[in-house]
């Protein structure tokens, strides 16, 4: 795309930003949503107006390893919209890609595309079908298929976004393909939604009753697994928690955590009260009470932090938090 040159004195200031200090967005840039490694912002060039960045950087071993060999998320995203826009589907336009390597391995990754004009209301289920359609003649496998990939705009059409995790199967895509796609889109969790959009996709003969069925159970598996996921990031270094190992044991904590607060050291029940909290957050949405916990090597002792004058309040959740802990462990064995 041709680019005035104050458009492109603009995309370099955002890159050369995001090099600096990709875990902050670039000034002059909304943010949008972030994670633990990518983010995205609203901003606006001067001649070709509102656009939307997505950054991706490569703090852990796994990301970098993963990237090694193909391309970075923004060129792979960018290839995956021009594919969709030959095929007939609205996507978003690619403004600008960038991306930067170093010594062989991914540093930085940026995609940026023009924002669309989106109206309120969601998109109907005869849309979404439409676009499924288009997505399986063009060949394109998307694992990571759901509701939100589906933008209603203004004219009354809708694009699908989001790209990133799609690929091109040259041969079409295989029953198996198509089953792993409408998993999602058929979560039982989400409601009456996905089952008229189950129905929709049986009467414009996309798929059979049989594929819907077990596409609907392996949603309702998904669902699962990603909750049980949810519950082990406080294991996990992520977006809401950090982890740092020494000699001696490993801390796990909350990042919205100013400081550690009230110690309480004990055995192998702190490990589980520390997961119970999590999992009452995340399932019951109720406000944790532990702000991180320490898991000692030798001897193995272990200290749980919770807010400063709240360990008694601990002491007398101890049942809940076992009980919380115990249906986690239903959850994963699930």
């Amino acid at each position: 795309m041709d680019l005035s040159g104050a458009d492109q004195t603009r995309l370099a200031e955002w890159w050369q930003a995001a090099l600096a200090g990709p875990q902050q967005l670039p000034s002059g840039l909304e943010l949008v949503h972030a994670r633990l490694v990518r983010s995205v912002g609203r901003g606006v060039l001067p001649d070709r107006g509102p656009v939307h960045v997505k950054l991706m950087w490569f703090p852990r071993a796994k990301d970098r390893m993963r990237y090694a060999t193909r391309p970075l998320p923004g060129v792979h995203e960018a290839k995956m919209f021009q594919h969709c826009r030959t095929h007939g589907l609205r996507v978003p336009v690619v403004v600008a890609v960038r991306a930067r390597r170093q010594f062989g391995l991914p540093r930085l990754s940026m995609l940026v595309t023009a924002s669309l004009t989106v109206r309120s209301e969601p998109p109907t289920v005869e849309s979404m079908v439409e676009v499924v359609q288009q997505l399986i003649a063009a060949g394109l496998f998307h694992p990571d298929l759901h509701a939100g990939n589906f933008l209603p705009l203004e004219d009354g059409s809708v694009a699908v976004i989001d790209l990133q995790s799609a690929r091109v199967r040259s041969g079409g895509l295989s029953g198996r393909d198509r089953q792993a796609m409408f998993a999602k889109l058929l979560d039982p969790t989400q409601g009456t939604r996905a089952d008229r959009l189950g129905e929709a996709l049986v009467q414009q003969g996309v798929c059979s009753t049989d594929e819907i069925s077990l596409a609907t159970a392996e949603g309702a598996a998904l669902s699962r697994r990603e909750l049980a996921r949810r519950i082990r990031r406080c294991l996990r270094e992520s977006t809401e928690f950090s982890v740092r190992s020494s000699l001696f044991g490993t801390l796990y904590r909350r990042r919205v955590a100013d400081t550690l607060g009230e110690s309480v050291e004990g055995g192998s029940e702190l490990i589980r009260y520390w997961i119970g909290d999590r999992c009452l957050e995340t399932l019951d949405s109720r406000t944790p009470i532990c702000r991180a916990l320490y898991r000692g090597r030798w001897p193995r002792r272990h200290r749980l932090y919770v807010g400063d004058g709240e360990g008694v309040a601990l002491a007398s959740a101890a049942d809940r938090l076992h009980r919380a802990y115990a249906r986690y462990q239903e959850l994963d064995r699930s």
